[in-house]
């Protein structure tokens, strides 16, 4: 089993490569995700469905992780920039924090935040 930092690590790495599929698998049903920009998802179906929506919606997408530490037992704390431009050409750039909550080897909620 992977530890938390690294599991959520992972997670990130699975977005930039855009495997939907095999970040679905690291959700469970009762998977929370949380997001001001993308609303807020219950279980790891809707989770993805949503995803697979937001990439659609890009040509290019990728997450720079500033910093990442896990601030308490299971909870990862990443400091990130996505880059990308949409599908109708516009470039993005957005900074932002993200909460990864890790429990039993799979995540447990995810929350990103925009940044002050």
């Amino acid at each position: 089993m992977r530890d938390a930092l690294d599991l959520a690590q992972h997670y990130f790495d699975l977005s930039n490569q855009g495997r939907l599929d095999e970040i679905e698998r690291l959700f469970t049903p009762s998977s929370t995700y949380s997001s001001l920009n993308t609303g807020l998802h219950l279980g790891a179906e809707n989770i993805i469905a949503m995803q697979r929506t937001f990439h659609a919606g890009f040509r290019s997408l990728h997450w720079h992780i500033n910093s990442a530490e896990e601030v308490r037992p299971g909870i990862v704390l990443f400091d990130f920039v996505m880059t990308g431009t949409t599908a109708d050409g516009d470039d993005v750039d957005f900074s932002g924090l993200e909460y990864v909550i890790v429990h039993q080897g799979r995540l447990q909620h995810v929350e990103v935040r925009n940044k002050p």
